[in-house]
């Protein structure tokens, strides 16, 4: 698939090299300038009392804003974004699993042939991600922080319990389910929307997806062949 997410550069700016005062500034020559292409994002480190401005710029804006950061002996890092959205380099960012979870990569084509028969919340997410989140999980990949997945679950929809699904899927195979048999769901676990890292992780090009899951999750994504 052909990545949605432009390339471009981004420029991290921390108050505990610069000051305040400096950061203001670089927030004021933006909004001067008009440079529409360019965001900022302030967070508050929860372990550091220091602030980090972040700024995700097109490629024709890195000499001018460049010049300004030497030109106001401004110290900032330079992170290309093309480098950034590499499989291998997000893989790396991907935040450790929460307790009682570990992180599965599911592969994106086998979900979604699985998820036409079966109950899901996958295409609603979707949904959500394509109307509202687009940016923001945008920014979220481009930022070089640390990525929280998407929590995933899988559960059977009949009284059946794990162990009697995975012999089901033994004998009669992940193609012969019956129809909405499982139920297949994202989960926003975080204040960010982290259930839409998944298809912003798809659409630059990862195959094989990392997601949160909980012991039940992988055994019966295991029997399913869904998870790498």
């Amino acid at each position: 698939m052909i990545s949605k997410i432009q390339f471009g550069s981004t420029y991290k700016i921390s108050s505990k090299n610069n000051g305040f005062e400096k950061l203001w500034k670089v927030q004021n020559f933006m909004s001067k300038e008009k440079i529409n292409d360019v965001q900022i994002s302030v967070n508050n480190s929860k372990n550091s009392p220091s602030t980090t401005c972040t700024i995700f710029a097109q490629d024709n804006f890195d000499n001018q804003i460049e010049a300004f950061f030497a030109n106001n002996g401004i110290i900032y890092k330079k992170l290309p974004t093309k480098a950034l959205l590499e499989p291998k380099a997000i893989t790396e960012r991907i935040a450790q699993a929460p307790k009682n979870k570990t992180i599965a990569f599911v592969n994106a084509s086998k979900l979604r042939q699985l998820q036409k028969n079966q109950q899901s919340n996958i295409s609603h997410c979707e949904n959500d991600y394509n109307v509202y989140y687009k940016e923001n999980t945008n920014k979220m990949l481009k930022s070089g922080d640390p990525i929280t997945a998407t929590s995933m679950t899988i559960t059977s929809n009949t009284s059946d319990g794990v162990q009697d699904l995975i012999k089901y899927i033994s004998k009669y195979g992940a193609n012969n389910l019956n129809k909405n048999q499982i139920s297949i769901n994202f989960n926003q676990t975080t204040d960010m929307p982290d259930h839409c890292i998944y298809f912003a992780l798809r659409d630059v090009g990862m195959k094989n997806i990392p997601v949160y899951v909980d012991s039940s999750t992988y055994s019966i994504g295991k029997a399913l062949e869904i998870f790498k």
